[in-house]
């Protein structure tokens, strides 16, 4: 078993130790980001717990774990070549290190796509992964809803010109 977990254990340790040497502290006191705009979480009823596949006897701990999840959100450019352009809100949330004094620091959470919402991702990790657990120990996670998924700015999509919103579907074949 030992065997086993140590070059888990040790691919764990390249992978964060690569990640620590990607990111230099002068640069992140540079530029630290959008502010965090923090408020409370959203409620989840035990059925929409039971939706998203929590087993009754497991909904007590993901209560605990919502109890520790804060969220919040940012406001990042729609158009990344055009920072001063129209801005929209970006929906993320934070599990903090259980360990404070030993924290690490902060590890993204990113759902994939197209249209995954990872706003509860961190909860997910450590209610499916003993390993994601421990991480959380020393890292916060953060997860997030892509632009246009979730509780982040929905997309606003047009329809092509003043005829409306376009053609529908081609009830004919061929």
């Amino acid at each position: 078993m030992i065997q086993r977990e140590l070059p888990a254990a040790g691919l764990a340790a390249v992978v964060l130790a690569s990640l620590v040497a990607g990111s230099p502290a002068a640069a992140a006191a540079e530029d630290r980001g959008p502010e965090v705009s923090w408020r409370d979480c959203p409620a989840y009823s035990d059925d929409v717990l039971r939706s998203r596949r929590v087993p009754d006897a497991r909904i007590p701990e993901f209560r605990r774990l919502l109890d520790r999840l804060e969220c919040g959100t940012v406001k990042v450019p729609l158009d990344h070549g055009k920072p001063d352009g129209r801005q929209i809100t970006v929906a993320i949330t934070r599990l903090k290190a259980t360990n404070r004094p030993r924290r690490l620091g902060s590890l993204a959470v990113n759902p994939g796509g197209p249209g995954g919402s990872g706003y509860l991702m961190p909860i997910d990790m450590i209610m499916g992964n003993a390993s994601a657990a421990r991480l959380n120990e020393r890292y916060d996670l953060v997860g997030f809803d892509p632009r246009g998924v979730g509780y982040s700015t929905k997309v606003d999509c047009k329809g092509p010109g003043p005829g409306g919103p376009g053609p529908g579907p081609n009830p004919s074949p061929g």
